[in-house]
């Protein structure tokens, strides 16, 4: 099944969406102190995503709106959780 899947499409995975706000200790927010779940569009106060507010929503939408969508997961984990 899962070769089939390869063979048929083709997967993007971002990792991380915000590797340098994990590093300062933020859960959601960018070193901008945006948070990124707020960023995938306009919210009416301004224009999102961008590139100085959140670059990294910014380079993943375009990729999406250049190569197309059919499905996508947005995955959290669970920051209550003691490892």
């Amino acid at each position: 099944m899962v070769k089939k899947a390869l063979a048929q499409y083709t997967f993007y995975v971002v990792p991380s969406m915000c590797p340098d706000g994990v590093v300062m200790g933020h859960l959601r927010t960018n070193g901008a102190g945006a948070n990124l779940n707020r960023e995938w569009d306009d919210s009416g106060e301004y224009k999102a995503p961008s590139l100085e507010r959140s670059p990294e929503v910014y380079h993943v939408l375009r990729k999406m709106q250049e190569t197309g969508v059919d499905c996508f997961i947005d995955v959290h984990g669970d920051e209550e959780l003691i490892f």
